[in-house]
């Protein structure tokens, strides 16, 4: 049932420690003093709270810059079918 049991501890290149949990399939890794958890399957460090916000900001930043060159460009769109139907004969 619930009994506490031990997980091994490996070395990591680089002076680091790690904890494996397959159950939860990640790595508890200490490495130059940081404590990360590193997902197995996907083979990379789960973002910190601070990571993540900085991404999630930076893609926000991302998207609105699209959306402002969007609209600029279906403006100058809009500008350029007005001058074409202007110059069509009557």
């Amino acid at each position: 049932g619930g009994k506490y049991r031990p997980l091994p501890t490996s070395e990591l290149a680089g002076n680091g420690l790690a904890i494996r949990s397959e159950a939860l399939k990640l790595e508890l890794r200490l490495e130059e003093g940081r404590l990360r958890l590193w997902d197995l399957a996907g083979q990379r460090y789960l973002l910190t709270h601070d990571e993540e916000k900085a991404a999630r900001e930076a893609a926000e930043d991302r998207a609105e810059a699209e959306t402002h060159k969007r609209q600029a460009l279906e403006k100058r769109l809009a500008e350029l079918e007005a001058a074409l139907e202007s110059s069509r004969p009557g």
